[in-house]
């Protein structure tokens, strides 16, 4: 599906060197979006998760399949699925916040949803869940709207303990983490702060490999007229992003 194209609004403050790289008053450096059209990509292994009645669905797009039914207690509110080959993978079910309290429970699966292992992470992760992506099925990561403890959270064990992760010092409102790129080892999580400038929502765009002890901060934007990020994801060098409102951005990366 693709969206109709709105032009985005930056404003530059500073040149660094003389090189042209615009940065903020804060110092980040400010990224160049350009408008494009922005279509939700395939997953690459081929599954799609979905509400059933009475049950979620994993399901098989080439075949037609339904890979596995897990049995649904709670009310039809949010699925992320990611996998980390064509055999392991995550998907994590959300309920509605009721009195805010969200169920959150985490599926794990080594042998392409023939079986699967069930947890229940509400304890563990206070934020609502916005995005899941999964390295292996031990390393995971979610975004999630700032509550109490974070808005990206780890898990290097499954799921048994899950830490949040501290980008900067920045104070950050919704963590959005993206597909795994398709080398397997790199991630980039959109952070979503208040523009001091302007109060409307900036994002800071991180990127984070395997060989990488913290985030690296690639830099920010602040799209005009823009709502919840509802599409995101790195392809040939760029950023793709899409909101709920049809606004639409690419951002070639540095």
């Amino acid at each position: 599906m693709k969206y109709s194209c709105l032009t985005l609004s930056l404003c530059i403050l500073l040149l660094l060197n003389g090189c042209g790289s615009a940065v903020d008053e804060r110092g980040n450096t400010i990224l160049t979006a350009t408008a494009a059209d922005v279509v939700q990509p395939e997953d690459p292994y081929g599954l799609t998760a979905s509400f059933q009645e009475g049950h979620i669905a994993v399901s098989d797009e080439n075949s037609g399949d339904t890979l596995t039914e897990i049995p649904l207690s709670e009310d039809e509110y949010a699925l992320f699925l990611s996998m980390a080959d064509d055999n392991c993978g995550c998907l994590l079910y959300c309920s509605s916040p009721a009195a805010g309290i969200m169920m959150k429970h985490l599926y794990i699966t080594k042998d392409r949803w023939t079986t699967y292992e069930e947890k229940d992470i509400s304890p563990l992760i206070d934020g609502y869940p916005t995005s899941m992506s999964a390295l292996s099925t031990e390393h995971i990561y979610i975004g999630t709207q700032m509550r109490s403890n974070g808005y990206l959270f780890e898990t290097t064990n499954g799921g048994g303990q899950w830490d949040p992760v501290t980008a900067d010092n920045e104070h950050y409102r919704y963590g959005y983490v993206l597909p795994v790129t398709e080398d397997g080892h790199t991630l980039y999580a959109l952070l979503e702060y208040s523009d001091p400038a302007t109060d409307a929502s900036a994002y800071a765009l991180y990127r984070h490999t395997d060989a990488s002890a913290a985030w690296e901060k690639i830099g920010s934007f602040v799209p005009e007229d823009f709502s919840e990020p509802q599409t995101y994801y790195v392809l040939d060098g760029a950023l793709y992003i899409a909101d709920t409102h049809e606004a639409q951005y690419r951002i070639e990366l540095p």
